[in-house]
């Protein structure tokens, strides 16, 4: 499947090739759905992770509403021609789901793909980002380290998790085995790529290929 020519991505068909049903499309895994997209080719693009700023309603002043601005570590597609898809603005049509392209009109910016950065591209580290919690000892020494940072951290941002489960398995070293059961258990097999998955769980990888990253090996 290949909508780059279509105006609308019927969610009910991409669910059924990316396997991550349409109810669980939040902001938590927006990249995640991003992601899935592309490598399945229902989309023609680059799958980015960034901010999304956008007004909320906060309270009425004399009569007036009041909005504060939001701003969100989040993911999206980057089409080829400018517009962005954002797996989580769904839109109903009866009883049709449908995602529709955007243009960027300064919602959307601080965009990065996660899978073409080095460590000194990873954005500043804010507690406030974290989505990811990250158990003490061994864990944190060893994600601290593998992002370059000083600095032993609590959580891992969404940017964070999607860098670290790219990593070769020679940059994993002997860690591979701690970082890819802590990203399962978090929920994010869909970033480590499955030919890796082969070398390090190959039972795991035979009998459940699907819940993993479909990377072009």
């Amino acid at each position: 499947m290949n909508t780059k020519s279509l105006d609308v991505i019927d969610i009910t068909l991409a669910e059924r090739l990316i396997s991550i049903p349409s109810e669980s499309w939040t902001p938590k895994i927006s990249y995640l759905v991003s992601r899935e997209m592309v490598d399945s080719e229902i989309l023609e693009g680059n799958a980015f992770i960034g901010t999304l700023r956008k007004q909320v309603f906060e309270s009425y002043y004399e009569g007036r509403k009041n909005f504060a601005i939001q701003q969100t570590n989040y993911g999206w597609v980057q089409l080829k021609n400018g517009f962005i898809v954002d797996p989580c603005r769904i839109i109903l049509h009866g009883n049709k789901k449908t995602l529709k392209p955007v243009e960027n009109i300064g919602q959307f910016y601080n965009g990065l793909d996660p899978l073409n950065i080095t460590t000194d591209e990873i954005p500043v580290h804010y507690n406030s980002d974290e989505l990811f919690p990250v158990l003490r000892g061994k864990h944190k020494e060893v994600f601290s380290r593998l992002l370059g940072f000083k600095v032993e951290v609590s959580g891992l941002t969404m940017i964070e998790a999607a860098y670290i489960a790219n990593l070769s398995l020679d940059g994993l070293g002997t860690n591979r085995k701690l970082v890819y059961e802590f990203l399962i258990r978090s929920g994010l097999s869909k970033l480590i790529p499955y030919k890796n998955v082969k070398v390090v769980f190959p039972q795991m990888a035979a009998s459940l290929p699907e819940v993993f990253c479909k990377v072009t090996e």
